[in-house]
């Protein structure tokens, strides 16, 4: 859905509690050379990609807000999978955002604006939304340029897929990776990695900025049982890693955490 002379269109799919499958390819809405990307928000029960993946990529240099969003209870995975928006947004208010949310929990601004406007970010409620991803893939969530926002939103939270899960915001000092539980914190298990390594980046490799950050704000670490793996490196300065948890017991007591900063 690209656009000669302006953004890219945006794609809205609501399935309606029901399942979406995207068999191997890809969903794009990139931006044409010199033109900003669109915006895809998918809302389903189920979700299954077979590689390939939802792509928002930015065509230009100048910096424009765009989005890949996906709300479901459960996402399958089956090859490489990845979803994208690479490109600079405009700021913080209007970052470019890839955002991957339980069932229920996506909330899309209206996208019929003038393509001059900027698109306003997906958000999510505060409603407690289960998101497990789960196959035999590997899953990317990645938005690379300076304000770019991924997020991963629910609660609980299970990554079981026997690939790699790899989220990054790499190449902007206000850039961040959030994973974190909505709502009241119960005491109980919200996050947990079953499944292949996992890595998480917000660098910077400009030698005059500092690196991004990444956050992990959640109720109880479950099962932690493949390498995890953060890294926030400056060209200039190192950037944050923030781990917040209400309940400090951890049910996987071997090395689950490897950080460092430049």
């Amino acid at each position: 859905m690209a656009a000669s002379s302006s953004r890219a269109g945006c794609i809205v799919l609501d399935t309606n509690d029901g399942p979406f499958t995207l068999q191997a390819g890809t969903l794009s809405v990139n931006g044409a050379s010199g033109e900003s990307a669109g915006c895809v928000a998918i809302a389903a029960d189920s979700v299954s990609i077979s590689g390939g993946g939802v792509s928002a990529n930015d065509g230009g240099t100048r910096g424009y807000n765009h989005y890949v969003a996906i709300a479901t209870r459960q996402l399958t995975v089956t090859n490489t999978v990845t979803l994208a928006a690479n490109g600079k947004g405009i700021d913080t208010t209007y970052p470019a955002v890839v955002l991957l949310g339980g069932e229920g929990s996506l909330i899309i601004p209206d996208v019929e604006v003038d393509p001059a406007t900027p698109l306003s970010p997906p958000t999510w409620s505060n409603t407690a939304s289960t998101l497990t991803v789960n196959g035999s893939g590997n899953l990317v969530l990645e938005a690379n340029g300076a304000q770019n926002r991924v997020s991963v939103v629910a609660q609980p939270i299970s990554f079981t897929n026997s690939g790699t899960l790899t989220l990054k915001a790499n190449e902007g000092s206000s850039n961040k990776v959030y994973i974190i539980n909505p709502g009241s914190f119960t005491n109980t298990v919200s996050l947990s990695f079953t499944g292949g390594t996992v890595t998480m980046e917000s660098n910077n490799s400009n030698a005059s900025q500092n690196a991004g950050g990444i956050e992990i704000s959640v109720d109880k670490l479950g099962t932690i049982s493949p390498a995890v793996t953060l890294n926030a490196n400056g060209g200039k300065d190192g950037g944050s890693v923030v781990i917040a948890l209400v309940a400090r017991s951890i049910s996987d007591r071997r090395e689950y955490l490897r950080s460092r900063r430049s």
